[in-house]
């Protein structure tokens, strides 16, 4: 099983843990890639062994399908010094207690995608001022302590900046082909 590993680590398995997140996007440097993933295909969301624990025991005490075993082996790496500890690469895929599953897929440039693809990427949105207001604003947090948001006017605005603090400065302008991936969160498995 193939896995995938999100840049913004934990606050981004908490978006797809709560489904605010259910889009995804690969950086296409040759018209001729094929994409990384395929239509169906179910990939487990790497995690280092620290959150994957702390995930098994949300499952379990939201009592869903909970595998003690796996989560056993989890603790007993987390209890040791493998590097899968705090590094989501040196991890096995079996272990990880979040998987999705590719709904579809299509390849455009970055700069088409639309206010409500933003927000299924992790874009978060909410409202501020007194209850006749309809001021709304848009935002992403920045740092892996999930403590600073950045907020914005607009969900693109926001997602740009989000799409240049993982690719870097200037990737959005650029405009790369993208990739873009729909998912489903799966029950494990």
């Amino acid at each position: 099983m193939k896995r995938i590993m999100f840049k913004k680590g934990f606050y981004t398995i908490a978006l797809i843990y709560d489904e605010q997140k259910t889009m995804f996007r690969q950086i296409v440097n040759n018209i001729n890639v094929k994409p990384k993933y395929a239509l169906n295909e179910v990939i487990a969301v790497a995690m280092n062994y620290n959150c994957a624990r702390i995930y098994w025991e949300l499952l379990y005490k939201n009592q869903m399908l909970f595998k003690k075993d796996k989560y056993d082996k989890v603790c007993s790496l987390v209890n040791s010094d493998h590097p899968g500890r705090k590094n989501m690469a040196f991890t096995k895929t079996d272990l990880m207690p979040m998987h999705i599953k590719i709904k579809d897929f299509w390849l455009d440039h970055i700069q088409n995608i639309t206010d409500e693809e933003c927000m299924k990427s992790g874009i978060l949105k909410d409202s501020f001022g007194d209850m006749l207001s309809n001021d709304v604003i848009y935002y992403y947090y920045d740092t892996e302590k999930i403590v600073d948001p950045k907020y914005f006017p607009t969900p693109k605005k926001a997602y740009a900046d989000l799409f240049d603090e993982i690719n870097g400065k200037g990737c959005w302008e650029s405009n790369p082909l993208v990739y873009n991936y729909t998912f489903d969160v799966l029950e494990l498995i």
